[in-house]
């Protein structure tokens, strides 16, 4: 990961080329007169006035760094950190076309951010790379999203890369920007502390889950609180987060999907509408679901909730299976849902409609409430 804080390059080669020259002065007496191969390091160090030109910095960089490897780790490991810090700036100025005050505006956010929650300024230029391949591509907003990104990134644990996408998909498909970043965070952070889908795999899977929501109509952070927990149930009938994340996306995909709108026909139910109508009304897809599932099976749906979820809790997984099967042919879902990893969602979700509406609640009222905040702060030994 590198060195969580380092040097701007031009100070960086200075720092090296003193450290070297220092070194070489007490090493040269004892050694033959030949000339010394440290005889380039004054003229790296003249280079610091070529630091806006960063191809012959970097040769420089290099050559210093060629010496100094034997003389001391920590300073070459700075001057390392500080040449991939300046090329990646380099990049997002280029890519965004930021004028040369935009570009180090920028690249101040982002040594800040990396040093005040505890993050390589490497790791958040490359969650900021992220967002201006994705479209970000203004100074001001970059500079917004870059320490919210990062101390996310160290109190739950996920990726700069992952965030960054989380944080195109929110733009793009939910309508959250930067000022919303940290709410939305906040929220899927509760989500992801109700049960083993944590929000770093939860961080994986939103740009695939977004655009689904948004198809469906339901965006900002309604369809965040609804993402979190429908993750969070899923994950009940599941034995792994890929696996549960899988199951819902593949829930989403179906339930509008023709052969499904056909098996539902067969039953008596206008299933496009239905979940149309109960979306609009405010329900998230699988509280949607549910609502015509009990419609469905009328009296039965009490005892076919609290059957799935006896089944659910089966520790042996082959009895699991029978016991699953068993409840879907007693409650023909089978005939309903062709796919079984649409069913293998359907499952938990039923069984478990108080947890899903809980989370979902619980995850709107921690917007405000600094989880991310309270995670930093454990992930830093200060509470």
């Amino acid at each position: 990961m590198g060195t969580r804080w380092a040097l701007p390059l031009p100070e960086a080669v200075a720092a090296l080329s003193a450290f070297a020259a220092s070194t070489t002065r007490s090493v040269v007496p004892l050694t033959s007169p030949r000339p010394s191969k440290n005889a380039s390091i004054p003229a790296l160090a003249r280079g610091e006035t070529l630091k806006n030109k960063r191809g012959d910095l970097r040769g420089q960089a290099v050559e210093t760094i060629g010496t100094g490897v034997a003389l001391g780790a920590p300073v070459v490991q700075s001057v390392r950190t500080a040449i991939e810090f300046q090329d990646q700036t380099r990049d997002i100025a280029i890519t965004g076309g930021f004028d040369e005050a935009e570009e180090k505006r920028l690249s101040y956010v982002m040594r800040g951010a990396a040093l005040r929650w505890n993050q390589t300024q490497t790791e958040v230029a490359k969650g900021t790379g992220v967002l201006i391949a994705g479209g970000i591509s203004s100074a001001k907003e970059l500079a917004a999203y870059a320490p919210v990104m990062a101390k996310a990134a160290t109190a739950t644990r996920a990726s700069m890369d992952d965030l960054g996408s989380v944080a195109i998909a929110l733009n793009d498909n939910l309508g959250i920007g930067a000022a919303g970043l940290e709410r939305s965070m906040n929220m899927l952070a509760f989500a992801g502390k109700s049960g083993q889908f944590e929000l770093a795999d939860m961080a994986k899977w939103l740009p695939q889950l977004t655009p689904q929501f948004a198809a469906l109509g339901v965006t900002g952070e309604r369809a965040v609180a609804e993402i979190g927990a429908s993750l969070q149930i899923a994950r009940r009938g599941a034995g792994t987060n890929d696996e549960a994340a899988n199951n819902f996306k593949n829930f989403l995909s179906k339930i509008t999907a023709p052969d499904s709108i056909k098996a539902f026909e067969k039953a008596g139910i206008d299933l496009k509408s239905s979940m149309k109508n109960l979306v609009n009304e405010g329900f998230s897809p699988a509280e949607a679901m549910i609502k015509i599932l009990t419609v469905h099976l009328g009296k039965k749906a009490p005892a076919a909730a609290a059957q799935y979820g006896k089944a659910l809790d089966l520790k042996d997984d082959q009895e699991k299976q029978i016991a699953l099967a068993r409840l879907d042919e007693a409650y023909k879902l089978g005939e309903l849902f062709v796919d079984q990893q649409v069913l293998s969602f359907v499952r938990p979700a039923l069984a478990n409609q108080k947890d899903l509406g809980d989370i979902q609640t619980g995850s709107k009222d921690a917007a405000d409430k600094g989880v991310l905040d309270e995670d930093w702060k454990k992930q830093n030994g200060q509470l």
